[in-house]
């Protein structure tokens, strides 16, 4: 027989610290993206083939949930557009 054991620590004044800057420094990260304007909108076209992949990859779920998963990734990205900054 065996016997799991966890010791907790109390909660010291740096982890409210801690949080406080962890948010300060997401406002700061996501301020830098830009929002993105109607001339960056995905394309029509690029919408109706990134559906067709996707109807692909979810008749490939049965088969092979993996390569599914990638189709639906490469679907969003040919949608989307990928950013290489992000």
């Amino acid at each position: 027989m065996s016997t799991a054991s966890v010791i907790t620590l109390p909660l010291t004044p740096a982890n409210p610290f801690s949080h406080w800057f962890q948010k300060g420094l997401n406002s700061i990260r996501s301020s830098g993206n830009p929002v993105r304007t109607p001339s960056d909108r995905p394309l029509p076209a690029n919408r109706q083939e990134a559906e067709k992949l996707r109807a692909l990859a979810r008749d490939m779920m049965r088969i092979d949930a993996g390569s599914a998963a990638d189709m639906f990734a490469a679907a969003d990205r040919h949608e989307i557009g990928y950013n290489a900054r992000a």
